[in-house]
C-alpha cells in the first residue's frame, strides 16, 4: 500500500524533491543544481529537456536507486516549478527551442488603469500564445529584437 508523498520543485538554479509520509515527516530529501540561460538582454532560458526532465530523472535516481524506498510506494506527487513559462513544441512533442521564462517588470509606472506587460519577453510569450511567430534558433529566433 502506498505510504509516500513526492514533492518536486523545479527552481531557476536548482531543482529539488522530498519524500514525505503520509503524517508528514520528511524520510528522503535531494537536490541538483542547474545553469541558466540569458541569449539576450531580458531574455531567461532554460533547455527543458536538459534542465528540467534531466533534473527529475537525476532526483528520482537519487530518491530511490538505494532500494530504501520503492517508486510503487508513493501515493501522490505535487510539482512546483518556474512560471509562468513556456516550451513550444513541435506535432511529435519536441522542443522547439529552449524554455522561455517569463519574466514581468513593473508596467504601470506613470499609468493609470490596467497593467500592460513592457517587457519583451511578455510580449513574446503573448505572440507565441495566439500563434503569431515562428520559433527559430540562435540569431534567427524571433524573440530577439534586431537593431
Amino acid at each position: 500500500m502506498p505510504t509516500l508523498l513526492l514533492g518536486l520543485d523545479v527552481g531557476t538554479y536548482s531543482s529539488k524533491a522530498v519524500l514525505v509520509t503520509l503524517e508528514g515527516r520528511v524520510v528522503r530529501q535531494a537536490a541538483v543544481s542547474h545553469g541558466l540561460s540569458t541569449p539576450a538582454p531580458g531574455f531567461v532560458e532554460h533547455n527543458a529537456e536538459g534542465v528540467w526532465w534531466h533534473d527529475v530523472k537525476v532526483l528520482c535516481g537519487q530518491l530511490f536507486d538505494d532500494g530504501a524506498f520503492s517508486a510503487h510506494e508513493v501515493a501522490g506527487m505535487a510539482v512546483s516549478a518556474i512560471g509562468p513559462c513556456l516550451v513550444p513544441l513541435d506535432e511529435s512533442g519536441q522542443a522547439l527551442r529552449p524554455a522561455i521564462l517569463l519574466r514581468r517588470r513593473c508596467a504601470c509606472e506613470g499609468r493609470s488603469g490596467g497593467a500592460e506587460p513592457r517587457d519583451r519577453t511578455s510580449r513574446a510569450f503573448g505572440a507565441f500564445a495566439h500563434g503569431s511567430v515562428e520559433p527559430g534558433r540562435g540569431a534567427e529566433d524571433p524573440l530577439v529584437e534586431k537593431e
